[in-house]
């Protein structure tokens, strides 16, 4: 489905709603994107399912100032969907979300519950080491930039707090919860969040980085749920 702000015409939303032989699992899998994305229980709104992210007449900030879709899998085992929206608060920003569930059971789908323990820690350790060999490619290139001999004092400053931003980048990462990933048939795309807070992000060059982890690469790193789904 897809609606505008009644009234803000700029302001339009796209919504997929899963539908099916099985009503339950759609209305649950549903209702959780609903509610987490769009803040409203489904089934609970007056006006529209976006009432609670587009301006009204109280609050001209939306939380989200559009919002579209993309329909990443659909078969009989899995569903994954991404969307691309802007959301508003302080500033508004761009992002990207991605839900996968299972269609047996409507749970989500994680990157630990289809990988073993030792295929977390492997996963971990190939992201921190991936992004790290993109920051220090990263520092080198503006290492050679500021030799260039019409560098301004001011470009110079810019240049060290790129390199600071690239060097005290947080890679310590505990778990694999909050990465976006995105599966497809032979890869999982593994989303890495940039350095930089929204302050700093014009320092980024590098910014939002993917990482591909070849299934056929993986397969013994995978739980029997993991293993349950790649083979079907």
């Amino acid at each position: 489905m897809s609606e505008t702000n009644p009234l803000y015409e700029n302001q339009s939303y796209e919504f997929p709603f899963l539908s099916g032989s099985n009503k339950v699992i759609n209305d649950k899998i549903n209702s959780i994107i609903i509610s987490d994305l769009l803040d409203i229980e489904m089934g609970n709104e007056k006006l529209s399912i976006f009432e609670n992210v587009w301006s009204t007449e109280k609050n001209k900030i939306p939380r989200l100032a559009f919002l579209k879709y993309k329909t990443e899998i659909l078969n009989s085992e899995i569903y994954s969907v991404s969307f691309f929206g802007e959301g508003c608060g302080a500033y508004c920003e761009e992002f990207q979300s991605t839900y996968t569930f299972l269609l047996e059971n409507g749970e989500q789908l994680n990157l630990e519950n289809i990988l073993s323990d030792s295929g977390q820690k492997r996963l971990l350790a190939e992201l921190i080491k991936y992004k790290r060999e993109l920051l220090d490619k990263a520092i080198l290139s503006v290492e050679n930039d500021m030799q260039n001999v019409n560098a301004t004092k001011s470009d110079l400053e810019v240049f060290q707090m790129e390199i600071g931003l690239y060097k005290n980048c947080f890679l310590n990462y505990k778990s694999l919860e909050h990465f976006r990933f995105v599966p497809s048939d032979n890869v999982i795309d593994i989303y890495i969040d940039r350095c930089a807070n929204h302050a700093s992000r014009a320092l980024d060059n590098v910014g939002i980085t993917k990482f591909q982890l070849k299934i056929n690469e993986w397969e013994n790193e995978f739980t029997e749920l993991g293993k349950s789904l790649i083979n079907n």
